[in-house]
């Protein structure tokens, strides 16, 4: 009797089924050859030659495609296709580095629902106050020395915040969270930072906890961005004057007849007051506030975040808020900007340049004093870039630290990393001398 099956004819005529599906694997008997077996050698050559072809294929890629590069330092973000995980993503200033545009950009974005319908959350006030409050006291805790801050409503709204962190994570959203005064933690002590960073990591969502993402924005000119700290400390207005907003009070305003002209930019970093109206604390300013590697080393350090740092120089139009929408928070964008759907979506909302100040008439300070307080700030970015190493993912990367394949100074200077002791307190002491210095030429040529 003839099998019936395909299965039993096949086996019947001597070919092979295999147990796990029907092809068919018919027996053959070995081929002759004229070629000897390979040897070991050849067989090591023959693997050298797939690898040095793969490594050039994977070369040949990279240039094809410069916005796409494997591990270190990027210039993008994450492309769609990929696997999406959950995100917590924190951003830390520092001062003057667009973060009130970003802030308030994400503010509208979020009203208008185009954060929600890309399964973000934005974890704040409308006004964002709520988690600058709530970072103060996650920085700061229950210590207080000048009476100024409300440590209880600071650490209210801290836990009503992880409340809402934690329900919007259990749901599966990505959360975003900002405030500049997050920067502060480059200014802390070793036992300070530890004690604060864990704060924040049990503030986290619980699941978030080793994976939070950290973003920094890298301003440059450096000595701009210290500049620009100082306008913000003695308030110049947003006019068409330079007249700080101090003394554009009311003339019957309380204060008005006990204020005295603000200082200078030289004065300012030397003595680190202003007469009669307040006394400024010039290291912690340049710990924290124009020190964006600092920044990025501390949560790197002690909070064990992944570090973003964003290039201000080298975004499309110097439109910050749209990076942070989309090669960090990675919305679906065109050329730089959110695509028709999400603009449709978010109708009326765009990004703004908020709190840029005009530039004061005298800094007390010639081009070459300028210069030299470039060249301390870039020294000190210098320290605490070094030790970063490669735990940092660079987006729109332009300056000369991010450029690779280049000898630049940077290079020479983490080659030599032993012989840059300039940390934020050395470098605060020679910003302080040059503004002394700077300050009594000023004064004396006034003469």
């Amino acid at each position: 009797r003839q099998p019936t099956s395909r299965r039993g004819r096949l086996q019947a005529k001597g070919g092979s089924v295999s147990p796990s599906h029907s092809r068919v694997h018919h027996s053959k008997r070995p081929r002759s050859s004229c070629s000897p077996p390979m040897t070991k050698a050849a067989l090591l050559l023959t693997s050298m030659a797939v690898i040095l072809s793969a490594a050039l294929l994977l070369r040949l890629f990279s240039v094809a495609f410069p916005h796409t590069r494997i591990g270190g330092k990027s210039n993008a973000g994450v492309r769609s296709g990929q696997v999406r995980r959950q995100r917590m993503v924190l951003l830390v200033g520092p001062h003057k580095s667009a973060s009130t545009s970003v802030q308030s950009y994400l503010v509208k974005l979020g009203k208008a629902g185009v954060l929600s319908q890309h399964n973000w959350k934005w974890v704040g006030n409308e006004r964002n106050k709520g988690f600058a409050e709530a970072s103060r006291y996650l920085l700061m805790g229950d210590t207080t020395t000048t009476g100024e801050r409300d440590v209880d409503k600071e650490r209210s709204v801290a836990l009503s915040l992880q409340q809402v962190a934690q329900e919007e994570w259990d749901k599966g959203t990505n959360l975003v969270a900002a405030a500049e005064f997050l920067d502060y933690a480059a200014f802390l002590s070793n036992e300070q930072a530890t004690v604060a960073m864990d704060r924040m990591k049990y503030w986290l969502p619980e699941k978030a906890r080793g994976e939070v993402e950290v973003v920094v924005m890298y301003r440059t000119p450096r000595a701009s961005h210290m500049v620009s700290s100082w306008k913000q400390q003695v308030g110049f207005k947003k006019a068409k004057t330079n007249e700080p907003w101090r003394l554009a009070l009311d003339d019957k305003h309380p204060k008005r007849n006990k204020l005295g002209m603000p200082p200078n930019f030289s004065d300012w970093l030397c003595r680190g007051r202003w007469t009669n109206v307040m006394q400024y604390n010039i290291t912690t300013i340049i710990s924290a506030q124009v020190n964006p590697f600092g920044v990025a080393r501390a949560y790197h350090h002690y909070l064990k975040a992944n570090v973003t740092m964003i290039d201000m120089a080298g975004v499309s139009d110097g439109d910050t808020p749209s990076s942070v929408v989309c090669d960090v928070l990675q919305l679906p964008c065109q050329n730089g900007r959110l695509d028709d759907a999400a603009a449709a979506t978010a109708t009326g909302v765009a990004p703004k340049t908020r709190n840029k100040r005009p530039n004061p008439t005298d800094l007390g300070m010639t081009t070459d004093e300028i210069e030299e307080a470039e060249e301390i700030l870039r020294d000190m970015d210098c320290f605490y870039y070094c030790r970063l190493g490669n735990a940092l993912t660079v987006l729109s990367g332009k300056d000369d630290v991010f450029v690779e394949g280049k000898i630049t100074p940077w290079k020479k200077c983490c080659q030599q990393i032993g012989k840059n002791q300039f940390d934020a307190k050395a470098s605060s002491k020679r910003l302080i001398d040059l503004g002394c210095r700077a300050n009594d030429r000023f004064q004396r040529e006034k003469k």
